[in-house]
């Protein structure tokens, strides 16, 4: 190991050292290699120098800082005498003028004097101010008390109104509900061209299922679309053409002479439950287009319009 090493080695570690060396030394038989347990006596003796060396100067470094600190502490305990030299001398300024200050006391004690005498006065309208403030406060209680009881009693009025209004309201409501509910019940009548394309359809094209140059028949389904039965139920036919005639099926209730307007008639149309209606008009040769409108009565509904076709003969061949 070269000297720089040796110097890195902390106190511990350089009596570690020394240890292995004196071990090893002792484990060597001294008639055999007696100049190498020599060295090594020798170099544990270098470590423990070195640590001895080591030792001293941090023992000399403490006493160095220990020493600084006294200068310090006597530095400081002399300034504090500077401070305690100039407080006293301050304190013998405040014992000077301490006569002067109970003859002052004195003065003021009678001046505090008359103004007890002054502050009695004081007081006692004071009293009476706070006497009359008491009553105007009790006053003002009482009025306090009449408005809360008047209020109370609005209040009372206004709840009682309240749940007037709210009983009533729940009534009107629940009327509105079952007239709702009863319309929702009425029947509905509708006719259909086939089975689900309505009449209702303005300059719409309906086409028959079987025509001839001087007929045409048509498919149609009447209808209760609504969730109540109808009664006394008559489909009305209104065709606009003096010379066209009609046959129908299921055939009238009542039969009706040329160019009269047919009634069907149905003793009751339950609620989804078709009716089938095969219609044939009946029209000269080579007739012009007429229309052909259909209206509903029953016992709970008003006479209403279904709809209209447009019935277009065809063209004959050899006219």
């Amino acid at each position: 190991m070269r000297a720089e090493d040796a110097k890195r080695l902390t106190i511990k570690e350089l009596e570690e050292q020394a240890d292995v060396c004196f071990i090893t030394a002792d484990q060597i038989n001294e008639d055999q290699r007696h100049f190498e347990k020599l060295r090594l006596q020798l170099e544990a003796q270098y470590y423990l120098t070195l640590a001895a060396r080591k030792h001293d100067d941090r023992v000399a470094r403490r006493d160095f800082w220990m020493e600084v600190a006294v200068i310090v502490l006597i530095g400081l305990e002399l300034i504090l005498g500077g401070y305690g030299i100039k407080e006293g001398r301050q304190q013998g300024k405040v014992l000077e003028h301490m006569d002067v200050s109970a003859a002052a006391t004195a003065t003021a004690m009678d001046n505090v004097k008359q103004s007890t005498a002054d502050s009695a006065t004081a007081m006692n309208a004071a009293s009476k101010s706070l006497t009359t403030l008491a009553k105007d406060q009790d006053k003002s209680l009482h009025r306090l008390e009449q408005m809360d009881q008047t209020l109370q009693a609005s209040l009372k009025q206004t709840n009682t109104m309240a749940s007037a209004l709210q009983t009533q309201l729940e009534i009107l409501q629940k009327e509105q509900a079952d007239r709702l509910a009863l319309l929702a019940r009425k029947p509905k009548l509708v006719l259909y061209w086939g089975d689900d394309l309505s009449v209702d359809r303005p300059n719409y094209d309906f086409t028959p299922i079987a025509e001839t140059d001087t007929s045409a028949t048509f498919h149609f389904t009447f209808r209760n679309q609504g969730k109540a039965e109808a009664s006394r139920v008559e489909l009305g036919i209104s065709i606009r053409a003096r010379d066209v005639s009609l046959q129908i099926s299921p055939p009238l209730k009542t039969p009706r002479g040329p160019y009269a307007e047919p009634t069907l008639e149905f003793d009751f149309l339950r609620p989804n439950a078709p009716a089938a209606i095969i219609m044939t008009f009946t029209f000269p040769k080579g007739h012009e287009p007429f229309y052909v409108f259909f209206f509903a009565d029953a016992d709970e509904v008003e006479w209403t319009p279904l709809g209209q076709i447009t019935v277009h003969p065809r063209k004959p061949v050899n006219p």
